[in-house]
């Protein structure tokens, strides 16, 4: 082969491979309210107006930007391939694809939509910013569906951004079961699993339970993370009507439930049943709630371990009842002003910090004291009734509090959901944007 041939097929060799880089990549779709042009999503000018004829046109690796407007519901169901995902994302002045046709007032707002159906895998819903997706349901409704079509599993769902929310003030006492997140994978005898959901950043309220996850067995890993999102005014009639819970699951294992705020809510709280396990559940604050995490009911909840939380002036205790098997470990929490016990039935429980007494070896005895300054952050005290310098050291993973302070930088690690930082407990404050990237591709 001449050099001049080497040349031509190395460039071809180049060709080829940007192209497929191209390929994987995917491409671009537009939708936004009010386009006039020629409606084939390919920029803002002739991008589609209805969500359902984005999703139609949306293929495996391709992204679908979504100006502020007002849409309609949508389902996702094309076919998977491979682990290649599809994306919905609110567009914004920075990150908003093709210039073609822009302009800054369509990513400074808010797209609304309906309920969306996701009955397919490697699926994306992304606010981009808090929070450039809303949704709104009824009574007896829900915003995002995961429902049952076949036996096939559904995985690698993310759901980031998104202000989910009843069509009732916060706290209204809803007569039928109404969700945020709703993933029911089975017809009621045969079940597919949900495997790989991420829920982050999220605003939840005035429904009666933000996430509900229901399957027939747990015989799969699950590996399900909810992180950073805000939860608060749930409420539920109770008896024949609506159950209001923060988190409730059926027979799921692996469950990561970090940095969440739950506030003024009539719910019981994380509440799996029908075993599972296998559960982290750190860096979170509950306040003014009736119940923070409660029955593991019926069933085997090995390997779960609760550290690092602040649980502030709730109306019963945490964990003060269980009709499940659990083992696992609980240390450094705070357990302020409950209204109830903290029994934790077969967990270790030592080093958190507890109103009045505690018969823990290395507990704290808060008596009467306040342990927390403004924001749930602890008290800047070092004293032998106050949570500072108090906790014992845990693995890595636990090491970061909620605003990205390390935790036993000083020395020592502190108990509750904010570690000690310098300039005081009252510098530190509730972030507004926080995620963990995790890479989840277990089937």
């Amino acid at each position: 082969m001449s050099i001049k041939q080497q040349r031509l097929f190395i460039l071809w060799v180049m060709l080829a491979m940007f192209g497929l880089m191209a390929w994987a990549q995917g491409a671009n779709k537009y939708l936004r309210e009010g386009a006039s042009g020629a409606a084939n999503g390919n920029d803002w000018t002739d991008a589609y107006t209805s969500l359902t004829t984005l999703e139609s046109n949306l293929a495996r690796g391709d992204t679908g930007y979504v100006a502020d407007g007002t849409y309609g519901g949508v389902t996702f169901n094309t076919a998977v391939s491979g682990t290649t995902v599809i994306t919905l994302k609110k567009a914004t002045v920075a990150d908003h694809g093709t210039s073609t046709g822009w302009l800054d007032s369509y990513g400074d707002g808010i797209a609304y939509i309906d309920d969306i159906d996701i009955q397919v895998s490697d699926i994306t819903i992304d606010g981009a910013y808090k929070y450039g997706f809303e949704m709104i349901t009824a009574d007896g409704g829900g915003c995002i569906f995961m429902s049952y079509v076949d036996t096939a599993a559904r995985a690698n769902i993310t759901i980031r951004y998104v202000n989910m929310h009843g069509d009732e003030a916060d706290g209204y006492a809803w007569l039928t079961d109404t969700r945020c997140i709703y993933a029911a994978p089975h017809n009621g005898s045969v079940g597919s699993h949900l495997t790989n959901l991420v829920v982050e950043n999220c605003n939840m309220h005035a429904v009666s339970t933000a996430v509900q996850i229901e399957q027939i067995s747990n015989a799969n890993l699950n590996n399900i993370i909810f992180q950073s999102n805000i939860i608060h005014g749930l409420n539920g009639i109770g008896g024949a009507g609506a159950h209001a819970n923060d988190l409730y699951m059926t027979s799921t294992k692996r469950v990561i439930f970090r940095y969440n705020s739950v506030s003024n809510t009539a719910s019981v709280g994380f509440y799996p049943s029908y075993s599972g396990g296998y559960y982290e559940i750190y860096g979170n604050t509950w306040s003014n709630a009736d119940q923070c995490i409660s029955a593991f009911a019926t069933g085997s909840y090995p390997d779960t371990k609760i550290y690092n939380n602040t649980f502030y002036d709730c109306y019963y205790g945490v964990l003060d009842y269980s009709a499940g098997s659990l083992t696992g470990s609980v240390s450094n929490n705070i357990f302020y002003s409950l209204g109830g016990g903290n029994s934790y039935p077969g967990m270790d429980k030592d080093y958190n910090w507890h109103t009045g007494t505690t018969s823990e070896p290395n507990g704290v005895d808060g008596g009467a004291v306040n342990p927390c300054s403004s924001g749930f952050t602890i008290a800047t005290n070092i004293a032998a009734d106050y949570p500072r310098n108090k906790g014992i050291a845990l693995s890595s993973t636990y090491q970061t509090d909620v605003a990205g302070n390390t935790r036993g930088a000083d020395g020592t690690w502190d108990m509750g959901a904010f570690e000690y930082a310098s300039g005081g407990g009252e510098s530190q404050v509730w972030p507004t944007n926080v995620v963990v990237t995790e890479t989840l591709i277990i089937r």
